[in-house]
C-alpha cells in the first residue's frame, strides 16, 4: 500500500507511514463516504464534508486499495495549491505507476509547477524592481531631507528672524532690529532694513538727548538719507548745549565737525578763547598759547597771548630753563619783557661759567653794553687775562728746569704762560727788564698771544767778566696792566 502523504510503498496493514509517520486511513466497506481530508464519515449524498468543508471526490466503499490510494492522490491534487502540493502530487501519482490516468495527472502536475514558477519568478521581479524603486526613493528622501535641512530650515529660519527685526523696528526697538537684520546678512532686503532701523534709532537718541551715540551713528551712515546734514545739525546742537555747561573743551570737538555750518566758526572762536583763558589760569601757558592761536581776533586774545608768552618766560625762570624763557620772551611784547630778556641771558651766563662758550660770551657782552649789574664782573672774571711764572733756566726749550741763580757768562731764559681772554681771543704783551746795574729794558713781544701759549724772555751781558753781578727782575704787561713778575739772580 502507499502513504497517502509521502507517497512512499509501505507494508499493507500499516497503521503509520515508516517514511513520515502519518495515519493510514483504513479502508471501510459501509454506505458512507469518507472525507479524505479530515477522516470523517459523510453520507453518500453528501458531495462536501460537513466537518472541514472539503469536497468529497471519493467513494470510500471500495473494495480495490490501489482505486482508494487513487482517489486519495486525486483528492490531494484537486485541493493542491502551491509547488510543494505538486511535487507530493507526481510522487503520489508515479508510486500508481500507469494506474488509469496517473500519466497525466503527472503531467498536469509539471504543467502546474511551471506556471507556479513563473508566478513565483514574475513576483521576485516585481520585487526587485519595487526594491530598486524603493531605494531610489529613499535616496530622494534623503536628498530632500538634506535639501530642507541645508535651505529650507535655515530659510524657514531666516524668514522668522526677518519677521521679528521688522516687528522689534516696528515697535521702536531699533537697538535689537539692527542687529538681527544685520544677523540676516544679504537676505531679503536685511541690509536696507539695518540702515533704516540705525537711522530710526539715532533720531530716536536725540529725542532722548543721547547726543554722542546719535553722532556716531550719524557718521556711520552719512550717505543714507540726510543722515549727513543730520549729524552736522545734531554736533552742532551738542556743541552748543556743552558750551552752556561751559564744557569748552568737548565743545570744541563737536564744533570742529560742522563744517562752517551757521556761526560754528565764531563758537570755535570763543571755545578756543575760554580754553585759553582756563589753562592760562592753571598755568599751562603751552596750551594756553595754542588756542589764542586759533581765536586771535576774538575780545582781547592777541593782548593775552602776549602776556601768556610772558608768564611762560617767568615760569622757565624759576625752572631754570633760561634759554627757553629767551624763546618765550622774545615771543611777547609784553611790558617789562626786555628786562626779563637780560635778566635770562645773566642767569644763563652766571649758571654756566664755561668761558669756551661763544653764547656766554656774546650774552655777557650785550649785558655790559646794557649796563645791566654785575655783568662786567663776571665778564673779568671769566676772561681776564693772566701770565703764569715757570721757571728760570739756560735753555730756550725747557720750560720745567727752574734754576735759582744763572751764572753771568751763561744766556738766561724766563719762561711763562698766559691762560685766559674771550673765545678766540688774543692780547699783545711787553715785558720789561730791570739788570742789577739799573739799567732796564722794554720791548713789546713780536705777536700775540692767546689762551694756553706758552712765551720766554732771555738776557745775557755782553762783557760777562766786567758785568755787575746781582738780581734780576722780569715783568710781564697786557692791556696796561702788570700781569706777571719774577726775579732771580744773575752773577
Amino acid at each position: 500500500m502507499i502513504c497517502d502523504k509521502c507517497g512512499k510503498q509501505i507494508e499493507d496493514g500499516s497503521k503509520f507511514c515508516t517514511y513520515c509517520g502519518n495515519p493510514i486511513i483504513k479502508i471501510q466497506t459501509s454506505n458512507k463516504n469518507r472525507c479524505l481530508n479530515c477522516g470523517f464519515d459523510n453520507d453518500l449524498e453528501t458531495k462536501f464534508c460537513v466537518k472541514c468543508g472539503k469536497r468529497i471526490t471519493i467513494n470510500t466503499n471500495l473494495s480495490n486499495e490501489t482505486e482508494y490510494s487513487y482517489n486519495q492522490v486525486c483528492n490531494q491534487f484537486v485541493n493542491a495549491n502551491n509547488i510543494k502540493d505538486y511535487r507530493k502530487c507526481i510522487s503520489l501519482f508515479e508510486g500508481l505507476g500507469d494506474y488509469k490516468d496517473s500519466n497525466e495527472k503527472i503531467e498536469a502536475c509539471k504543467k502546474r509547477i511551471e506556471e507556479l514558477t513563473e508566478l513565483e519568478n514574475q513576483k521576485k521581479q516585481k520585487m526587485v524592481k519595487r526594491g530598486k524603486i524603493g531605494a531610489i526613493a529613499a535616496v530622494i528622501v534623503i536628498v530632500l531631507a538634506l535639501f530642507t535641512v541645508k535651505f529650507i530650515v535655515p530659510n524657514v529660519s531666516k524668514m522668522i528672524s526677518y519677521h521679528k527685526a521688522t516687528s522689534y523696528m516696528e515697535n521702536g526697538d531699533y537697538d535689537k532690529a539692527v542687529s538681527t537684520f544685520e544677523s540676516l546678512g544679504t537676505y531679503k532686503d536685511s541690509q536696507d532694513q539695518m540702515l533704516e532701523s540705525e537711522y530710526l534709532l539715532a533720531n530716536s537718541d536725540v529725542e532722548e538727548e543721547k547726543y554722542e551715540e546719535a553722532i556716531e551713528i550719524y557718521q556711520s551712515i552719512k550717505d543714507y538719507k540726510d543722515s549727513s546734514d543730520l549729524f552736522i545739525l545734531t554736533s552742532y546742537n551738542y556743541a552748543k548745549t556743552l558750551m552752556e555747561s561751559k564744557d569748552y573743551d568737548n565743545a570744541l570737538t563737536y564744533i570742529q565737525k560742522c563744517n562752517s555750518y551757521s556761526d560754528s566758526k565764531d563758537l570755535e572762536k570763543e571755545c578756543n578763547y575760554y580754553l585759553a583763558v582756563d589753562y592760562m589760569n592753571k598755568a599751562n601757558y603751552s596750551a594756553a598759547v595754542r588756542h589764542f592761536n586759533n581765536c586771535k581776533e576774538y575780545l582781547d586774545a592777541a593782548d593775552l597771548k602776549e602776556k601768556a608768552y610772558y608768564d611762560w618766560g617767568c615760569q622757565l625762570i624759576n625752572q631754570g630753563d633760561y634759554q627757553e624763557a629767551i624763546k618765550k620772551f622774545l615771543c611777547s611784547s609784553y611790558s617789562g619783557t626786555g628786562q626779563k630778556i637780560l635778566e635770562a641771558k645773566y642767569l644763563y651766563c652766571a649758571s654756566n661759567k664755561d668761558r669756551t662758550s661763544s653764547i656766554v660770551y656774546d650774552y655777557l657782552q650785550e649785558l655790559i653794553s646794557a649796563n645791566y649789574s654785575g655783568a662786567q664782573s663776571l665778564y673779568d672774571s671769566l676772561y681776564q687775562w693772566s701770565v703764569t711764572p715757570l721757571c728760570v733756566n739756560t735753555s730756550e726749550d725747557d720750560t720745567i728746569s727752574n734754576y735759582s741763580s744763572i751764572s753771568k757768562y751763561n744766556t738766561w731764559y724766563f719762561h711763562f704762560k698766559v691762560s685766559g681772554g674771550p673765545p678766540d681771543g688774543s692780547m699783545s704783551l711787553t715785558y720789561i727788564i730791570y739788570w742789577p746795574d739799573g739799567e732796564v729794558s722794554n720791548k713789546p713781544f713780536s705777536g700775540s698771544f692767546s689762551d694756553e701759549d706758552f712765551g720766554s724772555v732771555s738776557g745775557w751781558w755782553n762783557s760777562p767778566a766786567y758785568a755787575t753781578s746781582g738780581n734780576v727782575t722780569v715783568k710781564i704787561y697786557g692791556n696796561g696792566s702788570e700781569l706777571a713778575s719774577y726775579t732771580f739772580y744773575f752773577g
